[in-house]
């Protein structure tokens, strides 16, 4: 299994993605497989990104 694809939040989460996600997979499905990682990864920035934001507001205020 080989990693193929890594990203590391600030918060020191790490998102992974191996090969062993594509093997043997039809063209749909890699599709599918691309379209949930991506909405994942988006999700996890936006959120990451409204916390980030609420505690500058926070030290804004303070």
């Amino acid at each position: 299994m080989a990693i193929v694809k890594e990203w590391k939040t600030e918060h020191g989460a790490t998102i992974q993605i191996n090969d062993d996600a594509y093997r043997d997979k039809t063209p749909e499905e890699l599709e599918k497989i691309r379209q949930h990682a991506n909405a994942t990864i988006w999700r996890l920035l936006r959120e990451q990104m409204i916390e980030n934001q609420m505690r500058e507001e926070e030290t804004c205020k303070a």
